[in-house]
């Protein structure tokens, strides 16, 4: 099931999130079509936006950066996921946010499914 968490108020821990994907729709959309609500902050990278949210086990966290394309919204998933929980993870990620799986424009398994065959 999946949880929207604020930084706040979740042990968010010791975390070694990554990108694992890209969804094509902006922080805007994000907010005024499917209600996600961003915290704002900053990172050696630059400002950005995110909202974290649990999911199983695992913490998700949708994060856009000031210089990337406005279009776009990065998944950070935890690095140590392999291809076929990368997956999933983020199916599950788009179908608890009713976010149509055919925005995910780019997924980290892809690269790894393109290089093995």
């Amino acid at each position: 099931m999946l949880k929207r968490v604020y930084s706040g108020t979740y042990n968010l821990g010791n975390l070694d999130l990554a990108p694992q994907a890209v969804v094509n729709v902006s922080v805007a959309k994000l907010r005024n079509v499917y209600g996600i609500d961003f915290e704002e902050g900053t990172d050696d990278l630059d400002d950005y936006k995110v909202a974290y949210y649990a999911l199983d086990d695992q913490v998700v966290a949708l994060i856009h950066h000031t210089g990337e394309p406005a279009s776009t919204v990065s998944v950070y998933l935890d690095r140590g996921l392999g291809p076929s929980r990368v997956q999933k993870m983020v199916a599950k990620m788009t179908k608890g946010l009713g976010i149509d799986d055919a925005l995910v424009g780019w997924i980290e398994a892809d690269v790894l499914r393109d290089a093995h065959g």
